[in-house]
């Protein structure tokens, strides 16, 4: 397993809410889904701004999807799951852990 020290922000950030999601507990993934506010203040590369600004436009729309108010469809909610899985890097190290690409319901979507 990646040490997790070696994860960037947008990595940390990414598996938080994954684990967040998979664990089917609202609490859990509301509190996920607020970004830190120091973090955008760090100096860090271009690349990895536009990372976290995927991160958190995906965590963006999960919270309207909380709402009722995402008018998305099931297909871009999977979509979405599977870039956030992507930028985590759990398709090569965790995929055990994470749902399948088949599979990207949470126990939230029920």
């Amino acid at each position: 397993m990646t040490n997790n020290l070696s994860l960037t922000v947008s990595e940390r950030y990414a598996r938080k809410l994954l684990a967040a999601w998979n664990s089917g507990e609202l609490r859990q993934l509301q509190s996920a889904l607020d970004w830190p506010d120091g973090a955008q203040a760090a100096r860090l590369p271009s690349a990895e701004r536009e990372r976290i600004e995927m991160v958190q436009e995906i965590a963006g729309s999960i919270r309207l999807w909380l709402r009722g108010l995402n008018t998305r469809s099931q297909a871009d909610l999977q979509a979405s799951l599977r870039l956030l899985r992507h930028l985590a890097r759990s398709e090569d190290t965790l995929d055990d852990m994470w749902m399948d690409d088949a599979s990207t319901e949470s126990p939230l979507c029920v």
